[in-house]
């Protein structure tokens, strides 16, 4: 039995919603294999090579959520809607489901589920046909129209959070997921920094409005652990380590520089930050981060934020008070598979995850550290 005749299936039985989930959910057990990475998948990151204090360039947005009558909220969401985060068990817990859900003459939008831990964030959003126009229109989708260089690059299918801040966004189609009337999109972002984001514009298009907005709660919804590094945090002639952030999704190694950037206030209400040093002249421009877990396996990614600032308070200054007194932000990155395992390990991208409490140990350019808590 396939996906189409499944969901046909399940929409003509007419027991309870609570019963109709149950055998949703035992045919799902039986047919349905965990989602695998899509080579199509576009990310928009910086190179291992380029240093984020030189790329001081802000993103920001007017936040809005459209008056448009068929838009609810989780509270009213009521249909059963096919699992995907919560097929990774160690951050199953922690989505959130029944999110958003729109609609118009022809095709129905939902939110299904979010997994945020405020730096990064992951959502899986569902288009449904309500016509044969709306079918038309699922299955002429194609994830490159939406993307840059693509017919409709000014109408995208994005998250990105509520501020000013550097970040890497995008989206790609669960294709093994598609069927005449439904398409499955994994919607993520992740910022450099984690401070201060509650909640972020969703931007799609629908067959009656190409451009539509609405406001996401992107409040972690997931543990996080602080730990201070204890060690040699003398790591580099520019910078020491002081602290990790972790995560199930993602970690941040904070510390304090020695002479990499300066921060000055400007008399219009601003601030000017610039990096103090060529890419020649440091010792190493991306800091190396290894993650130690009990297990005796190691995690290392290649591609992240690195060596910029905190972000600043509302009277311009670094927030260092909210960083346990540190001003630097050295490494900052997502689990995902463009990181590797030893031994070498396989999941799939964006449902790579590490669960912060099996983190034993850090070891940032070559210095080993103990994890402390606060």
């Amino acid at each position: 039995m396939n996906k189409n005749e499944l969901n046909k299936a399940i929409g003509e039985i007419k027991a309870n919603p609570i019963k109709k989930r149950q055998i949703m959910e035992q045919i799902r057990q039986e047919h349905m294999s965990d989602y695998s990475n899509s080579s199509n998948s576009r990310i928009i990151r910086l190179s291992r090579k380029k240093n984020w204090v030189k790329r001081m360039t802000a993103t920001a947005a007017a936040l809005m959520i459209l008056a448009i009558p068929a838009t609810i909220y989780a509270e009213e969401i009521k249909e059963f809607f096919v699992e995907i985060l919560g097929q990774d068990k160690q951050v199953q817990e922690y989505v959130r489901q029944n999110v958003y859900e729109d609609s118009d003459t022809h095709l129905k939008i939902s939110v299904t589920e979010l997994l945020s831990d405020q730096k990064a964030v992951r959502a899986i959003v569902m288009y449904e046909a309500l016509d044969e126009t709306g079918k038309d229109w699922i299955n002429n989708f194609s994830e490159y129209d939406y993307n840059p260089g693509g017919p409709y690059e000014d109408t995208p299918i994005e998250i990105c959070p509520d501020g000013r801040v550097n970040m890497a966004y995008g989206f790609r189609e669960l294709k093994q997921y598609r069927t005449d009337t439904e398409i499955y999109l994994e919607v993520f972002y992740d910022s450099c920094d984690p401070e201060g984001f509650t909640t972020a514009h969703f931007k799609y298009p629908m067959f009656d409005n190409p451009s539509n907005e609405a406001t996401l709660d992107v409040t972690a919804n997931m543990d996080i652990k602080e730990y201070r590094l204890v060690g040699d945090t003398n790591i580099s002639k520019y910078y020491d380590a002081t602290y990790i952030r972790l995560s199930d999704l993602s970690y941040v190694v904070y510390g304090n520089q020695k002479g990499l950037f300066s921060h000055k206030k400007n008399s219009n209400g601003g601030f000017t930050q610039q990096l103090l040093v060529s890419d020649e002249e440091m010792d190493y421009p991306q800091p190396e981060v290894i993650l130690h877990l009990k297990d005796g396996s190691t995690y290392q990614n290649n591609y992240g934020w690195s060596l910029g600032p905190v972000p600043v308070d509302e009277d311009m200054n670094l927030s260092t008070s909210e960083h346990h007194d540190s001003d630097t932000n050295i490494y900052s990155c997502y689990y995902s598979d463009s990181g590797n395992f030893e031994p070498e390990t396989t999941k799939d991208d964006f449902s790579m995850s590490i669960k912060a409490e099996d983190i034993e140990s850090v070891t940032i350019n070559g210095h080993d550290f103990t994890l402390e808590e606060f």
